[in-house]
């Protein structure tokens, strides 16, 4: 057994959890690519990301971080070209699924660096079917645990724009927000929705008094 070969996860594998988590924002968000040009597109930016990914495991480890910057850009440009979004929305949710390609890609391959230790075995057929089955039911968990905070399809509305400049707010239990054009907030987790466009989670109105619960509304 080639145990240099265990060491890193294959470039294939972190190429489709970053597309997976790419699919799983188009299906959040509100798309401006749709019928027979999306399923096209995200076939054409599959074999791109791995293209990127084979190619970027070619390089020497001092270009791994300029590598991840690159691929975290291809994440964002495919979310901002497929999704009625702005670049700073595309960038935000990038992020989200950045950190949970990593993790699911990371955590695949420790289970199976794990499995193929003790067994004494590496099977590609067993790398691949066990991929799939966990991918699969990270995204599908996790967009069931996501979805709640995108309003439903066909509930997006997009209110009109302010020439007012931007303003950018941190809100939680212990600061108050009123009329923000951006808002982060939430309990336990920040999220970033814009109010003058709808097209993150649609137009908010938040509002928190330190002591107390918060309390939030939505225009649909």
């Amino acid at each position: 057994m080639n145990l240099d070969a265990l060491m890193d996860t294959p470039r294939i594998y972190t190429a489709l959890a970053e597309w997976g988590a790419c699919i799983l924002y188009v299906l959040l968000l509100r798309r401006k690519v749709t019928g027979w040009k999306l399923p096209v597109s995200l076939a054409g930016s599959l074999l791109v990301f791995i293209a990127y990914q084979e190619f970027a495991g070619t390089l020497p480890i001092y270009f791994w971080i300029p590598c991840m910057i690159g691929a975290a850009f291809l994440m964002c440009l495919l979310l901002h070209l497929l999704c009625d979004t702005t670049w700073l929305d595309a960038g935000f949710c990038c992020a989200q699924a950045l950190v949970l390609a990593e993790f699911t890609a990371s955590f695949h391959w420790q289970l199976y660096v794990w499995w193929a230790l003790n067994y004494a075995k590496n099977s590609r057929l067993f790398s691949t079917l066990t991929m799939l089955l966990l991918y699969t039911g990270i995204y599908i968990g996790y967009y069931f645990l996501e979805r709640g905070h995108f309003p439903p399809a066909g509930q997006w509305k997009r209110t009109p724009k302010r020439n007012s400049h931007c303003t950018w707010s941190i809100c939680h239990q212990q600061h108050q927000l009123r009329h923000a054009k951006y808002a982060v907030f939430q309990c336990h987790k920040f999220h970033l929705v814009c109010a003058d466009t709808g097209r993150f989670r649609g137009t908010c109105h938040a509002f928190f008094h330190a002591g107390k619960t918060g309390r939030t509304s939505y225009e649909k």
